[in-house]
């Protein structure tokens, strides 16, 4: 019935920690062996991969390259290379595990409990945390945590070990594979973005398409600055734990502060269906493309689930986790003039919290044309002081950064996401076939302006 990891650990007086962020413990980590040296939180500020750079008239454009990555040495080391394709991967990261054709997709909830802790999963969730409860009292300390003290009792009852497990789509109730990388002990207790008790449940619905050169772009979220954790890091489109507002969509009703469900796994194909559709869409809706003129769009949307088990998040603890389903929609360039240029830029969610901007990112790593790999970016406007304006740019990419890196980019992205979007990529390429850029756009001026979209097939 009971699950119990260690002995009480010895009383020792608590350190109060101030501050509720998961992402503060970098601030004290400095001085500690991690596995791969994560680099403490003010390297932060040296990994900025877009560069302005003066051109002539005055002009200026901007650069997007890894050489700042370099130089703050945060370039994730692969530990392993897989036999049959050669290609690189770190043994604690399943999705750096190479796609595999043969099945069509790479399901990490194929893996058992058992596998799970054998890999020891994840890397991210391995550092220390602790926060303030919601009262701003220090509930949980750095030294609770290196002690790896309990944060509350075990389970009441046989009853509530398995509803754990029933939510879990690895039917665990106790994410093993949280251990702390000093104390090599389960980090215990709620974290401060988790708080059901058992894995918590979150949909990624994401968004690709081809761009006219025939390089696989993903429409990421910029976190902002100020993000409770991650700031400013890149994730999958549109990642939903809980939904803020009133939504509809397929006639399913989703109440406004509600969580995403348990077991969303209605698939058929690879496509999903259902209620699992109905989340994917709601959130797009609810974080990219916000607005009743994109709700006919999104209606008629499908997604093809291709990835899904534990995030490898920072806020992760034994106790409390959360797992996900990663969905893909592709944009075939066959859609009207109408909806392509609804989706040449994202239309946020500015009321969502830890949203900042949609860009389209590049995700190849083996880019059709390797001379014009770009992605998007936005500055803020200086034309009038103390604007809050931003524009949209491209940057292109140097030639170090022509394909794209997950090892290069992981501290880049939340979580394990630098990883999946390679996934995501090279599910892309399997399904869809480039065929050539989109029809030039025509202005109300009858002036024409070359489509950021290309054209494809299914294979």
């Amino acid at each position: 019935g009971r699950l119990k990891f260690l002995l009480d650990p010895p009383i020792e007086k608590s350190k109060k920690i101030e501050s509720g962020k998961q992402s503060d413990w970098k601030k004290d980590q400095n001085n500690k062996d991690f596995p791969w040296g994560w680099p403490a939180r003010d390297h932060k500020s040296l990994i900025e991969l877009i560069t302005a750079v003066e051109h002539p008239f005055k002009s200026i454009s901007y650069e997007f390259s890894y050489d700042n990555v370099d130089n703050a040495k945060s370039v994730l080391e692969p530990n392993a290379t897989d036999e049959a394709t050669g290609q690189k991967y770190h043994t604690q990261l399943y999705a750096s595990s190479p796609y595999d054709p043969n099945k069509g997709s790479t399901y990490v909830e194929d893996l058992t409990a058992t596998e799970l802790k054998q890999i020891n999963f994840g890397i991210k969730q391995k550092g220390p945390m602790y926060f303030n409860n919601k009262d701003g009292q220090a509930s949980y300390t750095l030294s609770d945590h290196v002690d790896g003290k309990d944060a509350f009792d075990d389970f009441k009852d046989d009853d509530e070990e398995n509803v754990c497990k029933d939510h879990s789509m690895y039917g665990i109730a106790l994410n093993t594979t949280a251990i702390h990388s000093v104390s090599k002990k389960p980090k215990r207790g709620l974290g401060p973005k988790f708080f059901n008790r058992g894995a918590n449940s979150c949909i990624n619905a994401i968004v690709t398409r081809y761009d006219r050169y025939g390089n696989v772009q993903m429409m990421a979220m910029l976190r902002p600055q100020d993000a409770d954790s991650d700031p400013g890091d890149y994730q999958m489109s549109a990642g939903c734990i809980f939904f803020a507002q009133d939504m509809e969509f397929d006639g399913i009703k989703i109440k406004k502060m509600t969580s995403t469900p348990y077991h969303l796994r209605d698939e058929s194909g690879g496509k999903i269906h259902g209620k699992d559709l109905a989340y994917a869409r709601a959130s797009i809706y609810s974080k990219l493309w916000h607005g009743d003129e994109f709700i006919p769009m999104l209606e008629r949307w499908g997604f093809d689930k291709i990835l899904g088990g534990i995030v490898d998040d920072v806020s992760n603890t034994t106790e409390s986790w959360v797992e996900t389903n990663y969905n893909v929609h592709h944009i075939t360039g066959e859609e009207d003039e109408e909806e392509l240029a609804m989706l040449m830029n994202a239309k946020v969610n500015k009321e969502r919290a830890n949203v900042g901007f949609g860009v389209w990112r590049n995700i190849d790593p083996d880019p059709k044309d390797p001379n014009n790999v770009y992605s998007q970016l936005y500055v803020k406007d200086e034309a009038e002081e103390g604007s809050d304006e931003y524009s949209s740019h491209y940057a292109k990419h140097d030639e170090a950064a022509q394909k794209y890196d997950p090892f290069a980019e992981f501290d880049m992205w939340h979580g394990e996401h630098a990883f999946v979007a390679r996934l995501i990529s090279e599910y892309v390429k399997k399904k869809y076939e480039f065929v050539g850029p989109v029809d030039d756009i025509k202005s109300s001026e009858e002036k024409s302006s070359p489509s950021p979209f290309g054209k494809c097939k299914i294979r």
